[in-house]
């Protein structure tokens, strides 16, 4: 009997293990059993563990982040992009690469060297910019800190008005008090006086 050779290229997403398979397996067997309890007994098995396998990557992602193992975190971001990476290799002579660097490194040096000049066209006026601008802020900060000195002062004059208001309150409540009792003394001493 001729055999057939099948090939299998495996495009899992990368948090697919082998029991997630197995599930996926028996999902499929209950359906085509027609068993509706074990198909959403299964399904909701397979939610949870899928669940589980994103987290688990997720955080072995993390760890690589955290390791500081970059080349293996944008290694696991293309393969769940599907990125193919690009072959860099060109054809061509080593005397024509060379012309190419001398070329863009003059380029380079052309723009530093103008950069450069720009700088000293407008380095006595920007200076001068500068020194006012650090003065306008220095003069700012003086003006909040004194604008806060002045609210703490203000601040610290309602408190003392308010224990003043308190002790006025508190001298006029004695000052009743003590009448109360002054009344209640001549109340006293009336009784005992009439025979």
């Amino acid at each position: 009997m001729p055999a057939r050779t099948v090939h299998c290229f495996s495009n899992n997403k990368p948090w697919i293990t082998s029991d997630l398979k197995a599930l996926l397996n028996k999902k499929k067997k209950a359906f085509r059993s027609g068993d509706r309890e074990e198909q959403r007994r299964v399904q909701h098995e397979l939610r949870e563990m899928l669940r589980t396998c994103k987290d688990n990557y997720r955080r072995k992602l993390e760890a690589k982040l955290q390791q500081n193992s970059v080349r293996d975190l944008w290694a696991g971001i293309k393969h769940i992009t599907g990125m193919k990476g690009k072959d860099r290799q060109t054809s061509g002579s080593l005397d024509r690469a060379n012309q190419y660097n001398q070329f863009f490194n003059r380029l380079i040096r052309l723009r530093k060297v103008r950069n450069r000049a720009s700088q000293l066209r407008l380095g006595s006026r920007a200076r001068k910019v500068r020194n006012r601008a650090r003065q306008v802020r220095n003069r700012a900060r003086k003006v909040k800190n004194r604008a806060r000195q002045v609210r703490n002062r203000a601040r610290k004059v309602r408190n003392r008005a308010r224990q003043v208001r308190n002790r006025a309150r508190q001298v006029r409540n004695r000052a009743r008090q003590v009448r109360s009792r002054a009344r209640q003394v001549r109340s006293r001493a009336r009784q005992t006086m009439i025979p």
